[in-house]
Parts: C-alpha cells; sequence; structure tokens
C-alpha cells in the first residue's frame, strides 16, 4: 500500500480582490507543521508569494497534482523525482523571476559536465533532457496558475557529446557466465533473461505464481516504489502487465532444481535473507554483490593479485556491470533471434504498444550478432520459448 500522505491549506493573502490559500504537503505530519509554519512566516513577512513565486513551491504543487490523476507508470515517477532533486538543490528558494534563460542554460553546462553521485558517470542525454522537461513542465504549470514570470525555456542547447544511455543485451558469455554462478541474485538473473520480468514484477512474485507442470508463469502480482520502499498495487507498469508466460526448458529445469534443493523456504520467489520482500536498496545490494561475484569468477585479469586491504576487491572490474533491466532486454532479444512475432513479443514483454516492441525488434535488425554454433543450437533447445 501507498505511504499516507499530509496535507492541509493555508491562507497567504489576496490577489484581484480574491482570497488565496496554498495547499501544503508533506509525508509526515511533523513534515507538514514545519512547513505550513514556514509558509505562516513568510505571509506575515509581508512576503509577496504569488509575485516572489519560487520554483520549489511550484515544483512540490505540480507534481502532487500530477501523481495522482496521472496514471503515469511508477518508473516514470521515479524519473521525475529525481530531475526534482536535481533542480531543487539549485531553484528551490529561487523566485522564477530571478531564472533567465542565460542562468538556466548555464545550470543545464555544469551539470552535464558533473558527474552523478550514485554511479560516478556524467549524466547521460536522456537524463539531461528530463531534467530540462521537468524544469519546463513546473514552468508551465506555475504559468497556468498566473504566476507571470514562471517561463518554460524550450530552446536550452544540450551537450551533443554527453553520453547515450542505451541499455544492451547479455552477451552469450555472460549468460552463461549467469547460468554457472550460484548466488542470491542468480535466480532473479536467471528468470528476467528466461521470461523477461521487469524488476517490479520479480520482486513480488510468488512460487503459487509459477506451474513447473504448465510450464508457465501467471503474472498477477506488482509492485511501486515510493519513498525508497516497494509497495504492493494491483496493476502492473502497463495495462497489459498481467500477463501469461511460457517458461523455456533451461529456466524450467532451473527452478524445479531450485525448489529440489531447499532454498525456496519464503512464498516469494526472490526474497531476502529473512524471507521477507525486497526494497529497492536491499535489491540493489544483492545485485551488486552478484556483479562482484561475477568479476571474480571471470573477469579479473589477474585475479592472483586481489587485494583484500579495504575488505573490497579493488582491482578493476572487466565485466561491464549491468542493471535488471538488460535481463530482459536480453529476453526480447531470444525471442527475437528464435523469430518469434513482434506482436507476440508484445504480449509476452508486457508492452502496451505495438510500437515499443517494434522499437526494439528495429535496433536488434541492425545489430551486429556474433553468436557461436552451440548458442545457435540453444535457441532451437533449452532457450526455446514454445508459442501455443
Amino acid at each position: 500500500m501507498a505511504s499516507k500522505e499530509y496535507r492541509t491549506s493555508v491562507y497567504v493573502g489576496t490577489v484581484d480582490g480574491k482570497k488565496v490559500r496554498k495547499t501544503v504537503r508533506a509525508q509526515t505530519q511533523r513534515e507538514l507543521d514545519k512547513k505550513v509554519r514556514e509558509l505562516k512566516n513568510s505571509v506575515e513577512k509581508g512576503k509577496d508569494l504569488h509575485t516572489n513565486a519560487t520554483f520549489g513551491y511550484w515544483a512540490d504543487s505540480w507534481y502532487y497534482d500530477l501523481k495522482e490523476p496521472s496514471g503515469l507508470a511508477p518508473a516514470t515517477l521515479t524519473q521525475i523525482r529525481s530531475a526534482l532533486k536535481v533542480l531543487n538543490a539549485t531553484f528551490a528558494d529561487v523566485a522564477f523571476k530571478d531564472i533567465s534563460f542565460s542562468t538556466f542554460q548555464r545550470f543545464v553546462n555544469t551539470y552535464s559536465k558533473t558527474p552523478l553521485e550514485r554511479t560516478g558517470s556524467l549524466p547521460s542525454k536522456r537524463t539531461i533532457k528530463n531534467v530540462v522537461n521537468t524544469f519546463n513542465a513546473v514552468a508551465e504549470y506555475a504559468a497556468e496558475s498566473d504566476i507571470p514570470a514562471a517561463v518554460p525555456f524550450k530552446k536550452v542547447a544540450i551537450n551533443k557529446n554527453a553520453p547515450e544511455k542505451k541499455r544492451r543485451a547479455l552477451t552469450e558469455k555472460e549468460i552463461e557466465h549467469i547460468r554457472e554462478t550460484e548466488h542470491p541474485a542468480q535466480i532473479a538473473a536467471m528468470i528476467m533473461i528466461f521470461a523477461g520480468l521487469r524488476r517490479g514484477e520479480l520482486v513480488p512474485l510468488r512460487w503459487s505464481d509459477i506451474d513447473l507442470d504448465r510450464e508457465i508463469i501467471n503474472l498477477k502480482h506488482f509492485v511501486l516504489v515510493e519513498n525508497s520502499q516497494f509497495y504492493e498495487k494491483d496493476e502492473g507498469k502497463t495495462y497489459s502487465a498481467r500477463r501469461i508466460i511460457p517458461l523455456p526448458p533451461v529456466l524450467v529445469d532451473y527452478l524445479k532444481d531450485y525448489r529440489r534443493s531447499g532454498k525456496a523456504t519464503s512464498m516469494l520467489v526472490c526474497p531476502k535473507e529473512d524471507g521477507k520482500m525486497h526494497s529497492p536498496s536491499s535489491f540493489r545490494v544483492m545485485w551488486d554483490g552478484y556483479i562482484k561475484l561475477l568479476n571474480y569468477r571471470y573477469g579479473f585479469a589477474e585475479p592472483h593479485e586481489l587485494k583484500e586491504t579495504t575488505g573490497k576487491r579493488d582491482l578493476p572490474m572487466m565485466i561491464e556491470p549491468f542493471t535488471p533491466h538488460y535481463c530482459r532486454h536480453s529476453y526480447a532479444t531470444l525471442l527475437y533471434l528464435q523469430g518469434v512475432p513482434v506482436t507476440t513479443a508484445m504480449q509476452l514483454l508486457g508492452h502496451s504498444s505495438i510500437e515499443m516492441t517494434a522499437d526494439i525488434y528495429t535496433d536488434l535488425k541492425f545489430a551486429p550478432f556474433d553468436i557461436s554454433d552451440t548458442f545457435k543450437e540453444e535457441l532451437q533447445t533449452i532457450y526455446k520459448v514454445r508459442i501455443a
């Protein structure tokens, strides 16, 4: 269930002879009380909240008004929250009238050259566009609310050399490594590679959703991310998310062996060590640990030089870290290489439109596949998705 939202309205004065009240929202009662006090103090000091409207105030109003009725996917809302965090770090207390085009362009230029805190890499072109588009959306919202100084900047230039963020499929060798390397994240990777589940579909997956006799997954549980936690919901990322997925022999055999081994001690297929559902942070820690293990076994150029002085492996990783979504992209690639029609692939992937799947298939059409004869045989045997 989603976390509770606290809200109230505060009288802030009159505009054109009409009383104006501002809605204040927060995630806790304590935070709400603090925001109300700050707003009332501003009013008492004679601050004209309409003329001196700050980006941060209208960004908060825009997000909460957008979130409830929009029907946007949880991943999209997460991207918006990330963009707002970046923007608020600079503009939260800055009035729209003090944000000029040149000011915002300089901000974008600086942001594009600043490594991201979590990854250490420069923001991708897509990430920068998300920040710019979010700013413009807030400005348009404020302008519609009669804030004359709120102006969207449509001609902001984005560094053409900013890295392109493109997800790829796992290589033949990477899939082989995953199949051979036991780890708590192995079952997650196997299901995403060979059944195409999203992370938000995998985390709440029950063993009761898997019928190994019929060799299918009946996908009907989903989670969204809110306040750094997963919460179960009734719908998936798209209206097509509920689906029945046929399982290839390699995954059926793996899951049968997994259950026979006694590892399945929770009703959840991929739980935390205590059997409970993962949080976003615990899933990320598990996944990062798997990447490190794969590098330890297969990726370090000189494993005998492994240092333990810091408690971490400080040799460079030779296997490129990949996200869970790479595994889902691998599933789409397996479907393509097996000649599964795009309309069928759309249903198996849970896409809401044929265009989404067609875009992936179009990219794959021009991809240079260099696969071994063994992999070609596996595509038609143990990796084969049996379409009725």
